[in-house]
């Protein structure tokens, strides 16, 4: 696709590339589109490929037409799931796309809008830079003969010039455009009226000029007024020589179809409407009976109907005097001079006398034959239909300047369009001026039009034109209106501190919301949602009681990615719920696109037990603390609170986190967490099996211990090392027990029996290393020789002991 893309592009060109991993399958796939715009579902299509060998590639187009904002595609492959594959996790992805606008929007002053006015305000373009510089023009002529010129630096969102000392009850013309773009200039116009309060409605002609008429006119000296109906039938005939074809038309419309054929083509019209109601071609020529299937035709018209006939190439073969004598019935005069390949035409009525209608002859070689005729009714009704008016947040009241002469009528409704886009009659008055709308929901109805039916007395009946004499008339109509608020979000203000995080990661949202008209917004829902398979969820939603006029307000929300691996993203709206009035909700959602990549690795437990790390059958104390220390390469870890991602058994049952018994620490590190652990172990075996997983659902292998356990304190394996020894050794030895000692005492002796030097120190159950310098109590190197040590542990009034030997050599 295009790197910018505007709505002035029909359509934006994606190519997608899908590929085959695994095996080939004698198959097609079936392949889904949607298309979203501004979280709405515009399209979904299902395309069927061959299956790929090794890749493929797929190409769709999406109209984006005048279809400025965000945008977004999903593409499911194989989403009926009929295929068998390994893995579906990667059979979906989504591409989020914003369309810029090159147009500046008027926000202020609106369409309809008749308060005075000293200032304009646009919504800027999405294409325009930031630093851009405005340049605008006004003049109360449209060919801009006497311009005044603005320019000023682009506003956030929206732009405002001042307008001082505009004259009152007057139209103005606009037109804005980026200094140096490319682009046209964006126009538009308004009135400025002579009162200060919010109102709309249609004053002068460039405003009327937007309605509908039926059978009405405006015109600046008299308003709107019921007209005369001029209907123009033009019937054209060349027989084979002089061009060999037809048309019948209406208003300009060929009424007849197909192309006209050889022979008398004959249209009846309704008398009223001049809508076709019978269509018949009688090719005489190439048959004679053709000319009584005519008769017949013609002797079925209802008598006044228009009948209209075009002879193309060849009439008069066999066109008998009977079938003359028809035609004569509905008005000919010229019929019996048409002879062989002759152009002759005719706007006949059902019952009128020959040489009292429209016709032409002319005979062969002398050109086309054309009659035409205007027909003028005079109407005694007629409708005038304003396009939709608003938003608008309250109304008040509608005025109508009017002139209804007696027995002359106009009745007035107001249609509101409804949530669900229907057009609802509100309120209906005959021949009244003022008119209270007080009782209109706008909450429910926040834009409308109206419809004005004008009338005369049907039992006025007279050749000259009725609508000149007996028509009411309409000048001009205002209707006091509350205006809408105006509110934007932007990508520049709503952002996300990263776009691709690993699972378990926080994503940190914030978002501007802006209230860019003059009018303060009351309790704006905002919302902030994301989604997974195709399924929006709402993450946050905030009320903001007040956002004031041309001012703005924060929101923030941290995410949580547990669980959430893939291609995402962030939707932050306004008034999702479409409660408020706005002239504009394109502008009302932003979408920020995410990865979350998977986290396959698993976590990693380290295992102490009273601050040592031991093996299998090892002595450990009865009521040990053990410390698990939990790592992960996830920068999230585990908090206080995530006990149920550990699994701890002793001796086959399950450990409860019980404070203190066993108690989880998160820790500052990132990736780290501790558990904390003081069981009441059996004397004998004890089998530990520890397990856990990290915030992405990984599981650590599963460390399996077993311990030993003594009711009695033994002194195992004793030994120095090295020994013999140069300078310094240590005693080794493992010790068990049903508690650490308090205190282990190493004795040396001389082979003689002195005591040379004796050392102190805590100890603990299982393997214990107890250094020596080689010196005696007097701070000497011992001399080469044959020594005597004696371990001896203490646990309150009892005592064992363990002797051996060690060697000096130096």
């Amino acid at each position: 696709t295009p790197a910018n893309i505007t709505d002035e592009t029909d359509t934006a060109k994606f190519t997608i590339v899908y590929s085959n991993t695994g095996s080939l399958v004698n198959d097609s796939i079936s392949i889904q589109v949607k298309h979203y715009f501004q979280s709405g579902l515009l399209s979904t299509s299902v395309i069927r490929r061959k299956y790929p060998v090794s890749y493929d590639t797929l190409t769709v187009k999406i109209p984006i037409l005048k279809n400025a904002g965000q945008h977004q595609m999903t593409v499911d492959l194989d989403y009926t799931g009929l295929i068998v594959e390994s893995s579906e996790a990667d059979n979906s992805s989504s591409y989020f796309f914003t369309v810029a606008t090159t147009d500046f929007k008027v926000l202020f002053p609106t369409q309809n809008s008749i308060s005075s006015v000293n200032q304009i305000i646009f919504l800027n373009p999405t294409t325009a830079a930031a630093s851009s510089v405005i340049a605008m023009d006004i003049d109360t002529l449209s060919s801009y003969a006497t311009v005044q010129s603005f320019s000023k630096q682009m506003q956030q969102f929206a732009t405002t010039f001042s307008l001082p000392g505009l004259k009152k009850s007057k139209r103005y013309y606009w037109r804005v455009k980026v200094v140096g773009s490319a682009h046209d200039w964006t126009t538009g116009s308004f009135f400025s009226g002579d009162t200060s309060a919010s109102s709309l409605g249609q004053i002068d002609s460039v405003a009327w000029k937007q309605n509908i008429f039926v059978k009405t006119a405006f015109s600046a000296d008299s308003g709107v007024r019921i007209v005369d109906t001029r209907s123009v039938i033009k019937a054209l005939s060349a027989g084979f020589s002089d061009g060999n074809n037809g048309s019948i038309t209406v208003n300009g419309i060929n009424v007849i179809t197909p192309i006209l054929g050889s022979g008398h083509n004959i249209v009846v019209l309704d008398s009223t409407s001049f809508a076709v109601t019978s269509q018949r071609r009688f090719n005489i020529t190439a048959d004679a009976n053709e000319a009584d299937s005519l008769i017949q035709y013609l002797s079925g018209v209802t008598t006044g109907a228009y009948v209209v006939d075009v002879v193309v190439d060849e009439g008069a073969n066999n066109l008998s005097t009977a079938a003359r004598n028809a035609l004569k019935s509905i008005g000919s005069a010229s019929i019996d001079l048409v002879s062989f390949r002759d152009s002759w035409s005719l706007i006949g009525r059902k019952g009128a006398s020959p040489g009292t209608v429209p016709e032409t002859y002319r005979p062969q070689n002398a050109g086309t034959a054309q009659a035409e005729t205007t027909v003028i009714r005079a109407e005694k009704a007629g409708t005038i239909e304003t396009p939709l008016i608003g938003p608008f947040t309250s109304l008040s009241t509608l005025k109508i300047d009017q002139i209804i002469p007696p027995s002359a009528q106009i009745k007035i409704q107001l249609v509101g369009l409804s949530p669900a886009k229907t057009l609802d009659t509100l309120l209906t008055v005959v021949n009244q001026n003022i008119i209270s709308l007080a009782s209109i929901n706008t909450k429910v109805y926040r834009n409308g039009k109206l419809v004005f039916n004008l009338s005369v007395p049907s039992a006025v009946k007279s050749r000259r034109s009725v609508s000149s004499i007996q028509s009411p008339s309409l000048k001009s109509w205002t209707m006091s209106a509350f205006p809408s608020t105006e509110l934007a979000v932007s990508s520049q203000t709503s952002v996300i501190n990263r776009n691709q995080v690993m699972e378990g990661e926080q994503i940190q949202f914030s978002g501007t919301v802006y209230n860019v008209s003059n009018v303060p917004a009351e309790s704006v829902l905002v919302q902030l949602k994301t989604n997974a398979s195709g399924i929006d969820n709402v993450v946050k939603q905030q009320r903001f009681a007040l956002i004031p006029a041309n001012d703005s307000t924060s929101f923030a929300f941290s995410y949580d990615t547990r669980g959430r691996r893939g291609n995402h993203s962030f939707t932050f709206e306004i008034d999702p719920k479409d409660s408020l009035s706005e002239q504009s909700k394109s502008n009302n959602s932003i979408s920020i696109p995410y990865i979350v990549q998977a986290d396959t690795l698993r976590p990693n437990l380290q295992i102490t037990f009273d601050g040592t790390q031991i093996l299998n059958g090892d002595y450990v104390s009865q009521h040990p603390e053990i410390r698990i220390r939990f790592t992960d390469n996830n920068p999230i870890g585990l908090l206080a609170s995530d006990t149920s991602n550990f699994r701890i058994k002793l001796n086959n049952l399950p450990v409860h986190f019980v404070t203190g018994t066993a108690e989880l620490t998160s820790s500052t590190t990132a990736g780290r967490a501790d558990v904390r652990w003081t069981p009441s172990l059996v004397s004998g075996e004890n089998i530990i099996q520890i397990s856990a997983k990290d915030v992405s659902e990984n599981y650590s292998d599963t460390i399996l211990l077993y311990v030993n356990v003594a009711s009695e304190f033994m002194i195992m394996d004793l030994f120095n090392l090295p020994n013999p020894f140069n300078n310094q050794t240590a005693f080794t030895f493992g010790l068990a027990g049903p508690r650490n000692p308090d205190e282990i005492i190493i004795k040396i002796y001389t082979v003689a029996g002195r005591l040379i030097q004796e050392l102190s120190t805590n100890g603990i159950i299982g393997f214990n290393k107890i250094p020596w310098d080689g010196r005696d109590k007097d701070g000497d190197q011992i001399g080469n020789g044959v020594y005597l040590y004696k371990v001896i542990v203490k646990q309150a009034d009892k005592q064992i002991e363990a002797l051996s030997k060690l060697v000096k050599m130096r």
